[in-house]
């Protein structure tokens, strides 16, 4: 590649990382836009005790409730193994020890 193709390139590269960002501070302030309404329709919803609603266009809006346990930490996770196989631990330690780092290369746009 020659350096005036090069140069086209990273212009092209660098004016895509623009626009991406201006869409991110977009799509941003929509779901704020979005989360604030969601928040008035589940609102309302609760207060008329009704768990769904029929739009005109024939679709449905539902309210879901959902409940999510919180993920396990490595330490938790060492702490079991610890109690219930110790020597267990003792070969994960050693693996942990023995394994590369992944390394990726990227390229930023400041």
């Amino acid at each position: 590649m020659c350096t005036i193709d090069f140069k086209k390139v990273v212009e092209n590269y660098v004016n895509l990382c623009t626009s991406e960002k201006g869409l991110k501070t977009e799509l941003k302030v929509l779901r704020e836009k979005k989360s604030a309404i969601s928040e008035e329709i589940v609102k309302h919803m609760q207060d008329i005790n009704a768990d769904s609603c029929r739009l005109p266009s024939g679709g449905r809006v539902q309210v879901k409730t959902s409940q999510t346990k919180p993920k396990l930490t490595q330490k938790e996770l060492q702490d079991l193994i610890s109690t219930h196989a110790p020597k267990l631990q003792d070969v994960i330690v050693r693996e942990e020890a023995q394994m590369e780092p992944k390394v990726k290369t990227t390229l930023v746009c400041k």
